[in-house]
């Protein structure tokens, strides 16, 4: 779980410092919302703890809140420091003012994405669970697949 977690975290960063914008914009917004909901949906399948409707739901708001404002932060800072040749306005902004500058737009990004992630990993882990109740029962009595 750790190692799939990981290499998403990885391959988000990746692809946040692939686009080029001085904001969070609504195609890193979309890249947020598929990779905090694949480690939601990942956390939610294998965790240890058993499944329940507190777990199902509660992690991914929580997951989706927090990280989406960790990953619009770390976009801003990254968008920051590979700024663009030339002076759109007179002077660039410094840091503090670029993230003061957007941060009523990163909370409501983060709302954004905690809203989709909830809902896609919800709608994902129940539907996963019906089909494969079976499969999910043993991941979860597996011990060999909590040492990932």
């Amino acid at each position: 779980m750790k190692k799939a977690i990981g290499i998403i975290f990885g391959l988000t960063i990746v692809l946040l410092l692939a686009t080029n914008s001085m904001y969070v914009e609504w195609e890193e917004i979309y890249i947020m919302i598929g990779s905090l909901s694949a480690i939601s949906i990942v956390y939610n399948l294998l965790s240890k703890e058993k499944p329940s409707y507190g777990h199902i739901l509660g992690s991914p708001i929580l997951i989706g809140f927090f990280l989406s404002l960790a990953f619009s932060l770390l976009d801003l800072v990254l968008d920051h420091y590979k700024v663009i040749k030339g002076v759109p306005d007179g002077r660039f902004l410094t840091l503090g003012e670029t993230i003061s500058e957007f941060s009523d737009d990163l909370f409501i990004v983060a709302l954004i994405v905690m809203c989709s992630v909830t809902l896609i990993s919800y709608i994902v882990t129940v539907i996963y669970s019906k089909l494969f109740r079976k499969k999910v029962q043993k991941l979860f009595n597996s011990r060999n697949l909590y040492k990932m």
